[in-house]
């Protein structure tokens, strides 16, 4: 029997997920893309794809009411918001870690003092306590301190790990 897993669509940070996990792992598995997170989750729970590997905000609740079995999280940590639920790592898969990640871009030539300032303020938003209880509730991690040159290193790492897992299992965004 061949495995198929949804995903909220071609390219997104879902997908990308289990073809990190089919590069390094091996893996035969099929893919049946989505218009949308609910989708594809909805499909797992209805049993017409057998996994899905999403955002713990986004499928949380749905552990939590025992509708879908989490086997594990790709994070470096366990999460906060399903603390019992392994990582890829505790579960016998050494090189397996991605998270979803968002930024705050600028266009190219914006003027250093304006992205500082930008800086500045997003750092002093992501301390305020009672913003990072709204996102813990969501199990979202923030990274606090990062400067714009630690963020566009990570940007550059990032583009280059993921180019690779496409181009070495041939995706295709049509």
């Amino acid at each position: 029997m061949r495995y198929y897993y949804g995903s909220a669509g071609k390219g997104s940070a879902v997908h990308m997920a289990v073809e990190l996990l089919k590069y390094q792992e091996k893996l035969d598995v099929g893919h049946v893309p989505f218009r949308g997170a609910n989708r594809a989750v909805q499909s797992v729970v209805a049993g017409d794809t057998q996994f899905i590997t999403d955002a713990v905000s986004t499928v949380g609740p749905m552990v939590q009411a025992g509708r879908l079995k989490a086997l594990a999280v790709t994070t470096a940590t366990r999460s906060s918001v399903l603390p019992d639920v392994p990582t890829m790592r505790e579960s016998g898969f050494s090189r397996r870690e991605t998270s979803m990640w968002n930024s705050v871009m600028t266009p190219r030539g914006t003027p250093a003092p304006v992205i500082k300032k930008l800086s500045l303020a997003l750092q002093s938003t992501m301390k305020d306590p009672d913003v990072q209880q709204r996102l813990a509730k969501l199990g979202v991690e923030p990274v606090v301190d990062p400067s714009p040159e630690k963020a566009a290193a990570f940007v550059q790492s990032e583009t280059r790990r993921w180019t690779e897992i496409i181009r070495a299992e041939n995706i295709r965004f049509d």
